[in-house]
């Protein structure tokens, strides 16, 4: 599964490389629509949504959305109960009001317009100043440009930083936070294979889930409520019935994760030295832990089954990347490109403007790198419930003491909703017992950090001296669990009305471990402030001689993903894994119902329910086959350049008609999310046809599927089984 979100701590972030002239590589490239208008012809962009961590489609007049089902395990798990696992059997509302309210926080976002603000972003900003006066200086003009911008009521804006702060994109978007689940098929289907074919191919698997999104009455976004209607989007895509075969070109638009193409070889030397290996260590000690939790009850089952399906999937992402960085000598490619970076810059003409950029770079990384053991205990430590929230609590009242003009993004008034959200999410989410164990773990990795790395705030809150003792300490964190109130029902939506003389003087013993950790947080806020500051003025000068020198060289690079709405192209193209030993080994690059009713019988598999094997026996005389193959297609690979975090985003065909959904990457494509190898590189996608099918005779969902402009009761002269004409169309731009 590609919806992977990796916890580590680095101020230097990635190389983002964009000038004028041809891609390198036809494939590679997740580009702004702006930057390849070519690619956006015909694509409905404003259908293309970003929801929770991935990506998704509207797909019907009534606000209909398509993602894949893996990105929407916290509604799975907070929709079902011990009687009714949703995971395990499915679920179809067959009536609007049988839909499920999605997860605290599941929000679907339409991009709007994406503007060039770099100009006002860096209006007042000079080379004179400090590291904190240059990063505040940003944050003061990051906030102004927001608070224009939403003037509007509708909108929510961001400022996204593009090519290292070169350039800098406003955002504008409509939020929509009542997200309702339509259906999904059981995890039988939708996640066929299981962790052993999670990242592999060729794969089985309906990984798809629909939901609808609602406004409130007006149109404009709404908290879920009854009285609230089915979304209208301006636009949304049309299903396409054309079968796919090989070199068929197709695009991919959606909000891809942060990727890390071009960094410094002493970056990624140390990512995959040190901060991989020790991140590494922290998920299998996690994912131990969820799993005896899980064979002690059905409850516990239900309750830490996404935990554990992230954990999983994040191990085999993170161990397949490290595999490959040895394998593909990924950091070598790495060395030799920054080597010629380096010559181009040590000319005389050239140094004097760059070697300052350099050198501070270099510095900060070895800064950075001193404090990641401790960024990254705190980064799993907020993952608990109770001191998880206890900080935002505490980091939300302090900021309401500050300006408003240099508060931290995440913890302004305009992000209430999103916090309120969190909080639900930690209070679901709350198992004392559990907890307590995981507290205990982290303390003793505490303990383990570095001597200059400890905080006394900290050892006073845990009363931890050189005599402690485990069982002593186990005591500390029993009485912190005794009365677990900060996240009670009656109280949880009062917290953020509370002034920080109020939250300080709690008697909630987290709240108190908040307020006494306060001035070492704010000492470490200070650090990564002067960090960020240094890097806002070198990594753009650095962007700027490697722009020079590619353009010397007629090459064009797109800039690194940011879960800004991006556009990707490929073909169809099957994969050889072993091409310097044998090239004409190809692995298909489709794979079809039929094959998959073979596998079935091959193997014995009786995981998936006994309704779909029957219905495999006479696929190949229902709708949506492709005629030549006799078969509907299920999933297929392409070239198209993906990341981890591309989960769910659409795919289309040469006239913008939706084909499938991207949903998983090929283990040795991991490595794309620091280098694009064509070779390598596949991305996993589900043909939409297999969707359609799967409503159509698996579930007899004859009103979703007449939604989606088909119907299953067709014949063989009607193949497609389209109840409406396609038709390519204008619309007006969402307000």
């Amino acid at each position: 599964m590609t919806r992977v979100v990796i916890w580590f701590f680095t101020g230097c972030l990635s190389f983002l490389f964009t000038i004028s002239g041809k891609s390198v590589n036809a494939s590679e490239g997740l580009w702004l629509p702006t930057e390849q208008p070519e690619l956006a012809e015909n694509i409905p962009l404003q259908a293309v949504v970003r929801i929770g961590g991935c990506s998704g489609v509207l797909v019907s007049a009534e606000g209909l959305l398509m993602t894949n089902a893996h990105c929407i395990e916290d509604t799975l798990e907070t929709s079902s109960t011990e009687e009714n696992v949703i995971r395990n059997q499915g679920f179809l509302a067959r009536e609007r009001s049988a839909e499920l309210p999605s997860a605290p926080g599941l929000f679907a976002s339409i991009t709007l317009a994406q503007t060039d603000v770099t100009e006002q972003m860096l209006a007042g900003v000079t080379e004179q100043m400090s590291p904190t006066q240059r990063h505040l200086s940003l944050t003061r003009n990051r906030n102004s440009l927001i608070s224009a911008c939403e003037s509007e009521e509708t909108l929510r804006c961001n400022v996204q930083t593009h090519q290292d702060g070169l350039h800098y994109l406003l955002v504008k978007e409509r939020e929509f936070r009542d997200v309702r689940l339509v259906y999904v098929p059981p995890t039988s289907l939708a996640l066929y294979g299981g962790d052993t074919a999670n990242w592999q191919w060729p794969r089985y698997a309906a990984d798809v889930a629909i939901l609808r999104v609602y406004s409130a009455p007006n149109g404009a976004a709404a908290d879920y409520a009854d009285e609230n209607i089915p979304f209208s989007p301006p636009q949304y895509a049309q299903v396409g019935d054309s079968h796919l075969t090989f070199f068929d070109s197709l695009r991919v638009a959606g909000f891809p994760g942060q990727t890390q193409r071009f960094r410094l070889a002493a970056e990624m030397q140390w990512v995959f030295t040190e901060q991989y290996p020790e991140l590494l260590t922290y998920l299998h000690d996690f994912k131990a832990r969820v799993e005896a939790q899980v064979e002690q009850s059905e409850r516990a089952k239900l309750r830490f089954q996404p935990s554990l399906f992230t954990l999983k999937n994040q191990i085999t992402f993170l161990e397949a990347q490290l595999e490959h960085y040895q394998e593909f000598g990924v950091q070598l490619h790495s060395e030799s490109r920054q080597q010629r970076l380096l010559n181009w810059i040590s000319s005389s003409e050239r140094e004097p403007e760059y070697r300052n950029a350099w050198w501070m770079l270099q510095e900060q990384i070895e800064a950075d790198r001193a404090w990641s053991s401790q960024a990254l205990w705190w980064q799993f430590l907020r993952r608990l419930s109770l001191p998880g929230a206890a900080l935002i609590v505490h980091r939300y009242a302090y900021e309401q003491t500050l300006p408003a003009d240099i508060r931290s993004r995440g913890f302004q008034e305009r992000d209430l909703p999103a916090l309120e959200a969190q909080l639900e999410t930690y209070a679901h989410r709350l198992w004392p017992e559990f907890e307590q164990e995981v507290m205990f773990y982290l303390m003793q990795r505490y303990r383990r950090l570095p001597e200059t790395q400890r905080i006394p705030a900290i050892d006073q809150f845990f009363e931890l001296s050189e005599s402690t003792t485990d069982e002593q300490l186990k005591t500390r964190i029993a009485a912190l669990y005794e009365a677990p109130g900060l996240l009670n029902d009656e109280v949880r939506a009062g917290w953020f009305s509370k002034s920080l003389v109020e939250v300080e003087a709690s008697n909630d013993p987290w709240l108190q471990f908040a307020t006494e950790t306060a001035n070492a947080r704010l000492e470490i806020d200070q650090r990564e402030i002067a960090s960020r500051g240094r890097l806002a003025f070198a990594r753009p000068k650095l962007l700027s001689a490697q722009q020079q020198l590619d353009l010397e060289n007629g090459r064009r690079l797109a800039a690194n993903a940011n879960r800004t709405l991006r556009i990707s192209e490929g073909i169809v193209l099957g994969y050889n894994p072993s091409a310097d030993k044998d090239p004409n080994q190809y692995k298909l690059a489709l794979t079809y119902l039929d094959v998959f009713r073979d596998h079935l019988r091959e193997v014995n598999d009786q995981s998936v329910p006994d309704r779909f094997r029957g219905m495999l026996t006479r696929h190949n005389r229902q709708c949506f086959i492709n005629q030549e193959r006799e078969s509907v297609p299920v999933n297929f690979i392409s070239t198209a350049d993906s990341t981890p975090g591309s989960s769910g985003s659409p795919t289309f065909d040469k006239d913008g008609r939706l084909i499938g959904l991207v949903f998983d990457l090929m283990e040795e494509s991991t490595m794309s999310d620091w280098l694009y190898d064509r070779a390598h590189h596949r991305t996993i996608h589900l043909d939409i046809r297999y969707v359609l099918w799967i409503l159509g005779y698996y579930e007899d969902a004859d009103e979703l599927l007449a939604e989606l402009g088909f119907s299953h009761r067709g014949n063989a002269a009607r193949p497609s089984c389209r109840l409406t004409a396609l038709n390519l169309y204008q619309v007006e731009e969402m307000q």
